[in-house]
């Protein structure tokens, strides 16, 4: 998902850098928020869905906003892969922080990622597992990359990415 709040850097690069943007977000609260937070983005399109590893009816938790997450019970949205909601359109940028679900969206977009290998960015902060899981997914998919990782100093704390260059 994209954050709801854009750093005057963020602005610039959706607004000025790239052709196309596809922005998902699977909270229908979040999602509004994200509409209106980009509404200058003339290049951007919005998908209402839970990004997995192809297309289903799943069940995420309710009201956690920015946290949403797959669950046993809660409110039924769509779900769809990468794979699906790109298509055939070209893809240089991957940037995913799904709450926990970076595996089954890796496997989700392995069409897209070995088609055109964009350079990815990627939370590996929600399961204790990412540090090696996420690194082991792509290099399954492709070789072709060089890895980085990087821990953000600021709030909120947690915030750690993989960089796929």
């Amino acid at each position: 998902p994209v954050p709801n709040v854009f750093s005057m850097e963020s602005r610039l690069l959706g607004r000025k850098c790239y052709k196309n943007i596809i922005a998902v977000e699977p909270n229908s609260r979040s999602f509004g928020k994200l509409k209106e937070n980009t509404a200058d983005f003339l290049n951007a399109e919005y998908v209402n869905v839970f990004i997995s590893d192809q297309k289903k009816i799943i069940e995420i938790s309710k009201g956690k906003g920015r946290g949403t997450a797959q669950i046993g019970s809660g409110v039924e949205v769509e779900a769809n892969s990468v794979d699906n909601i790109v298509g055939d359109n070209s893809v240089t940028l991957l940037k995913a922080d799904v709450e926990g679900e970076e595996i089954n969206m890796l496997k989700g977009a392995k069409n897209t990622i070995t088609k055109n290998l964009p350079k990815m960015q990627i939370a590996c902060y929600h399961r204790s597992d990412d540090l090696w899981t996420i690194p082991e997914a792509v290099l399954n998919i492709t070789e072709d990359y060089d890895i980085y990782m990087r821990h953000f100093p600021y709030l909120p704390a947690w915030d750690t990415n993989f960089y796929f260059i």
